[in-house]
């Protein structure tokens, strides 16, 4: 019997010393005007999930948002995930290096978020010192040597357009890959304050960001350009569209969200799909592993309908994104622009065969920049 492995993401903390317009964690302005306490796990409870992760069978772990090195236990419970043998991540915002430069050997990779090739990335992150922060956190890593190296970029319809200026700053600062992720319109908020607040949806919206299809497409096709070929990667793909637009590899059939990867909340509640809530339990209250295998946790997403239903790819691409089939209220990926006639070889590679953390939990997409590939 082949025992599931997950890839868990963790947010010990909510707390960040920015406000990006695109944070899928919650409008920090809108926190402090309605007084909300920001949570965090803390050093006590963290060594009771410890072993829950061990028990179902986590093997890997993403520290994501908030900016977790501001949590005061950060360095401590890193060590104990290297220490427990769980291969770990983490995105920051490169303004904590000082915290993390002396312990970079306890990560497998870690990747600072810049949306911009300049001083508009400030702007967006509304702090002046930002994008100073991640070119020089990025700087010091890459020289460091111990570890992999991600530059990681929101894909927004503010810079759908620059993707190529990005692409020359990836290179400028010799990372290892650039990995992009869609913007998600998340609603994260609206679960925290909709009982007591009205009007919310109007407050917190922040699908203003969101591409159009036609500028989803334009950025994929342009990152596709700069993509090597199939014979020569030797990474996968998790976001199923662009997969199989340049004939990328796979670990899982459809997005890893809900499959093999899940989100624990700075609350404690577990989430299939971060950007989507709907906790399905609470770590704190229940058991990992029962959660897991809850039917709570195990809801299966809508059967594929439309093209997808003919679609030569469907065996891999499940639908494509259900992030965004669930946020748009849309049967299927609404950014899939792929020829469903044209069938294309996607090769399955098992998750120990990966580098890279988030090759196992985000629907993301991987452009190497100094990484080795295949010769």
């Amino acid at each position: 019997m082949i025992v599931k492995e997950y890839t868990a993401g963790i947010s010990l903390t909510e707390a960040c010393n920015m406000a990006c317009q695109h944070c899928y964690i919650g409008r920090k302005s809108f926190w402090k005007k309605n007084n909300y306490q920001i949570k965090s796990i803390s050093l006590d409870k963290f060594k009771q999930l410890l072993p829950q992760l061990v028990e179902a069978n986590v093997t890997r772990v993403n520290f994501g948002g908030g900016e977790s090195p501001l949590h005061p236990n950060f360095i401590e419970i890193a060590k104990k995930l290297y220490d427990a043998g769980i291969k770990t991540s983490l995105v920051t915002n490169g303004s904590t290096i000082k915290i993390i430069k002396p312990f970079l050997h306890l990560f497998n990779d870690i990747g600072v978020s810049i949306d911009f090739p300049d001083e508009r990335h400030s702007d967006n992150r509304r702090q002046s010192k930002a994008f100073f922060w991640a070119t020089t956190a990025l700087n010091e890593i890459v020289d460091s040597g111990k570890t992999k190296t991600e530059m990681v970029t929101c894909i927004m319809n503010t810079n759908y357009n620059i993707l190529p200026e990005l692409y020359t700053l990836a290179q400028s600062l010799g990372v290892d890959m650039w990995r992009l992720n869609r913007f998600h319109p998340t609603k994260n908020d609206i679960s925290r304050f909709s009982v007591n607040i009205t009007g919310l949806d109007e407050v917190i919206d922040i699908s203003y960001l969101a591409c159009s299809r036609e500028q989803m497409r334009e950025a994929f096709e342009f990152l596709a350009s700069v993509s090597p070929p199939p014979n020569s990667q030797n990474y996968t793909i998790p976001d199923p569209v662009f997969r199989i637009l340049v004939g990328g590899k796979r670990v899982i059939s459809g997005v890893p969200y809900g499959q093999i990867s899940f989100k624990i909340k700075s609350d404690g509640g577990v989430v299939q799909n971060l950007f989507t809530d709907n906790a399905a339990g609470n770590v704190f209250d229940r058991p990992l592993r029962e959660i897991l295998e809850s039917n709570e946790y195990n809801k299966s997403p809508s059967d594929l309908s439309g093209k997808c239903i003919t679609c030569t790819n469907a065996e891999h691409c499940k639908g494509g994104d259900i992030t965004d089939t669930i946020l748009w209220n849309e049967l299927n990926d609404p950014y899939c622009f792929l020829d469903t006639s044209k069938m294309v070889d996607i090769k399955l590679v098992p998750l120990s065969h990966t580098n890279f953390v988030h090759e196992s939990y985000l629907g993301t997409i991987y452009v190497p920049i100094a990484w080795r590939l295949k010769s």
